[in-house]
């Protein structure tokens, strides 16, 4: 810069100052600014040379990164005359967060918590694979149960898994296909501390993890249900993350209240909930699963039948309805739905106990070394089972549609000639 305060500039490969020209040079990374001797002669104390730089788009730049600038002065002679360095953290400000999340609690019911995830708002091709594949999004909700206080417990309400795709205006456009994209969902618990008559303190998380398609902008909606002590408080985090070919594409959180409300006008709060799902898709609600409930007898030292047959529905549910507090039970299932095995992981049965402080009214009634799971009224349960790898629809194998045919026409067959015989011996009986 000149004493005068000019200053130099260019937008191309050369500019001037004090009537001298200078150049630029672009080599890759590197930018090459030649001064020439009569510039430096002139009466000019420095040299200031600012370098605005764009960075090329970067689909899976989620974080700030680190850059280190390097400026080496040299002369005609190759000779050096100074090195200096600087480290700039630069964060991509044209990005677009490929994971967004909010939520809040519904406006009528405040334990009903609603969420809502943006998932590659801009429809990029994230994998790079040009043959659109598929990304995986895994979503934990997080909060501590307190057995002696709000017991508060907290489940994926079912059937609110929506997946829509993403209007350019940021709404909500129409729903994606059930085909186009399947989820899992479970629970996880680590004990924390003590425990209120073997109910023990948690750290617990919901998973909720998605297969859903690359180069599609989408929104993801769902809703939590919290049960558990009418008026207190639940404070879950939660936390959606983006994957694709194993790696971390992008992550975001959020963390909202809910205060616990009679239970009673959406669940039976003297009961539970089940649903059975399929294992690789609980969006899948399977019909026909039958159960026996059992419940703990202290005299027997064994568990008794409490309820046969129950048998979940077109919605996959069953209701288990008028359960005492305070009483162990174990749910076995009997018959898997039509095309679905037991898995060994369920055969043995499901053990539960919904626990209550009051155990004068509710005295406990439950093995010694009960290991089942501590349930809060009107909970939800969700049932997996696994596809049978011996099961072909008939229409495509197994019996198939041919030996019915076949056995069709044989009775048929039988029925004609059998008629045929009893008209001929009434004939000739006549002519006799």
């Amino acid at each position: 810069m000149k004493k005068d305060d000019t200053s130099f500039s260019w937008n191309g490969d050369t500019g001037s100052i004090a009537g001298t020209c200078i150049t630029a040079r672009k080599n890759g990374n590197d930018i090459v600014i030649t001064i020439p001797k009569e510039a430096y002669l002139k009466d000019v104390n420095s040299f200031v040379f600012k370098i605005d730089v764009k960075m090329d788009e970067v689909t899976d730049w989620t974080n700030a990164k680190v850059y280190k600038n390097t400026v080496t002065v040299t002369d005609e002679h190759k000779k050096e005359w100074g090195v200096g360095e600087q480290t700039q953290t630069i964060t991509n400000s044209e990005e677009t967060k490929l994971v967004t999340k909010s939520g809040k609690p519904n406006g009528n019911d405040k334990s009903l918590l609603e969420y809502s995830v943006g998932i590659n708002p801009k429809g990029k091709d994230l994998l790079q694979d040009g043959d659109g594949g598929t990304l995986n999004l895994k979503d934990v909700l997080e909060y501590d149960y307190n057995p002696w206080d709000s017991k508060a417990k907290i489940t994926l309400v079912p059937g609110s898994v929506t997946v829509y795709l993403r209007n350019s205006d940021d709404t909500k456009g129409s729903k994606l296909s059930s085909e186009e994209y399947s989820y899992t969902y479970r629970e996880e618990a680590i004990n924390t501390g003590g425990n209120k008559d073997g109910d023990p303190a948690q750290n617990r998380k919901n998973i909720l993890e998605l297969i859903v398609p690359d180069n599609k902008a989408l929104i993801l909606e769902y809703q939590y249900k919290c049960i558990g002590v009418v008026g207190k408080w639940v404070q879950p985090k939660n936390t959606a993350s983006l994957y694709g070919n194993g790696n971390v594409k992008d992550s975001a959180n959020t963390g909202t209240s809910s205060q616990l409300q009679d239970s009673s006008a959406g669940a039976n709060i003297n009961g539970i909930t089940i649903y059975k799902v399929d294992s690789v898709n609980n969006g899948l609600y399977l019909e026909g699963a039958e159960f026996i409930l059992y419940e703990w007898n202290d005299q027997e030292n064994d568990y008794v039948i409490n309820q046969k047959l129950l048998r979940s529905n077109k919605e996959g549910e069953i209701n288990i309805e008028n359960l005492k507090h305070n009483q162990a039970y174990k749910l076995v299932e009997t018959r898997a739905p039509v095309g679905y095995e037991i898995s060994d992981e369920i055969a043995n049965g499901y053990l539960f106990y919904i626990s209550d402080p009051d155990i004068s009214t509710y005295p406990s009634k439950k093995p010694d070394n009960f290991t089942g799971h501590y349930l809060t009224g009107g909970q939800v349960v969700y049932y997996p089972n696994t596809k049978s790898s011996s099961y072909t629809l008939p229409e495509t194998g197994g019996i198939g549609t041919n030996r019915f045919t076949a056995v069709g026409l044989a009775l048929m067959a039988g029925s004609l000639m059998c008629g045929y015989v009893m008209r001929r011996k009434r004939r000739e009986g006549r002519r006799n």
